[in-house]
């Protein structure tokens, strides 16, 4: 009896997740569970308030629920330091979901850097070099990079793990990688049935990344491991009712996307126009700017998207280099299947009212164009000179700021091909803000728009 009791007291740590209640009078709370005895049950709204509520006041739909957890609970045997030892991470705790964890605390427990930050997520990202031994079984020693998700509430939504893959391969053959890769999936496929029994089969993604993929479940979490020929092979940590959704986001309506990009437009006393709750995701030490800033464009317009996984889709190299028509291609069947779409803008010549047309909407635009170092060195001068000087002195500067460069920025011959974020504009200064997926310094630069029509080459929107 007193194990019953104390498996009971650990439901909603092993177990809790959130759900619409409904009591026998017929009202209804979205909550998860936090605590439960065998007479009532303690829910926790999203908001931190909790109620303490008698189990037999539920309805039939809800008491049955409950029982099927403390059926799990029975059958649960913890198995958190030897799945800790399998990952190289001491993420599971006795007893507790990664859903209760903060995102932050997590990330930097285990060293891995803020990646990204906005009102409704984050994202922490590591990449690790493959200088060392592989070895054999340490799924660590395997890695090409791992991040953690958080959610709105700050909590962790997933994590994220990829080991093979294309744009590390370097100089392989596509035998040697296509060798490495089933290597990796097999240490990976038996190291996890040996904690958590053999796995099940199941379709899991969205559009064309949606693949045959390999699932085992320890109580609400559920580990995907997938293995896409000649690209990637990747492990995913996600919520069980996300896994058993296929791993399919619900699809944001028309009308809170355009509310949602509305509230994103900040508008400054300066003049400056510029959209925020754009991710930063930092493509790192690889040359992954195309897949980098789409999946942080995507992401803004209620698509998810990794760019890990979209560099791999595209067969980016880790050196650089990524087919625009390919990305295309694949942006059409993600942001498709979400409702939204994606066309082409004229950027040769780049025009200020073609920027600040697509601003004022809340779309950010997809820019192509040559990163050179006359181009970046006149964007960091202006912006550390936006920073430091009045603003009516700034304005005066400005132009004699093209006059030095006009002419220049666009004339060196190396190979710049670049992609990056437009996100912003000053009517008074002519200038357009950017994003490039450097790190959070990179986060809004700003260049007089005939200064960027030097280098400029194309562009596209994702729009709903």
């Amino acid at each position: 009896m007193l194990k019953l009791v104390l498996l009971l007291l650990s439901l909603p740590l092993l177990l809790a997740e959130e759900r619409v209640w409904t009591n026998l009078e017929g009202k209804k709370i979205s909550a998860e569970v936090k605590k439960m005895t065998s007479q009532e049950v303690v829910l926790r709204l999203n908001t931190g308030k909790v109620y303490k509520v008698p189990i037999a006041s539920l309805i039939q739909e809800d008491q049955d629920y409950l029982r099927g957890l403390k059926e799990e609970a029975l059958k649960a045997e913890d198995k958190s330091q030897e799945l800790n030892e399998v990952l190289g991470y001491s993420f599971f705790l006795m007893n507790q979901t990664l859903w209760h964890r903060e995102a932050s605390e997590m990330a930097s427990n285990f060293n891995i850097p803020k990646e990204s930050q906005t009102e409704s997520s984050s994202s922490y990202r590591r990449y690790f070099t493959r200088e060392a031994a592989r070895s054999q079984t340490d799924l660590k020693s395997m890695l090409s990079t791992i991040s953690i998700d958080g959610d709105l509430h700050k909590k962790v939504s997933s994590v994220n793990m990829v080991f093979a893959n294309v744009g590390d391969s370097g100089k392989a053959s596509s035998r040697e990688l296509s060798k490495l890769l089933k290597q990796d999936y097999k240490v990976i496929e038996s190291r996890l049935t040996e904690v958590l029994g053999p796995a099940s089969k199941q379709r899991y993604g969205e559009g064309n990344l949606r693949r045959s993929v390999q699932r085992w479940d320890y109580t609400q979490h559920v580990f995907i491991l997938s293995y896409v020929k000649k690209k990637y092979v990747g492990l995913e940590i996600i919520p069980k009712a996300f896994a058993d959704a296929g791993g399919k986001t619900v699809r944001v309506s028309d009308i809170e996307l355009r509310d949602r990009l509305e509230k994103n437009i900040v508008k400054e006393k300066t003049g400056d126009v510029y959209l925020k709750n754009l991710p930063m995701i930092d493509q790192g030490p690889k040359g992954y700017c195309v897949p980098a800033t789409a999946a942080s464009v995507l992401s803004y317009m209620g698509v998810d998207a990794d760019m890990y996984i979209l560099a791999n889709e595209c067969e980016s190299s880790g050196e650089g280099g990524t087919s625009i028509s390919v990305l295309v291609k694949t942006l059409k069947v993600l942001a498709g299947g979400k409702g939204r779409s994606i066309r082409s803008l004229n950027l040769n010549p780049l025009k200020f009212s073609a920027v600040k047309r697509q601003i004022n909407k809340g779309y950010p635009i997809l820019w192509v164009m040559r990163s050179t170092n006359a181009y970046n060195a006149s964007a960091n001068k202006r912006t550390q000179l936006r920073a430091k000087t009045d603003w009516n002195r700034y304005v005066k500067l400005s132009p004699e700021l093209l006059k030095q460069n006009l002419g220049t920025i666009g004339n060196e011959e190396q190979d710049s091909a670049h992609m990056c974020a437009i996100i912003g504009y000053n009517e008074e200064t002519q200038e357009i803000a950017v994003r490039d997926s450097w790190g959070p310094l990179y986060a809004l630069r700003w260049i007089h728009v005939r200064e960027a029509n030097e280098v400029s080459y194309s562009g596209y929107i994702i729009s709903r």
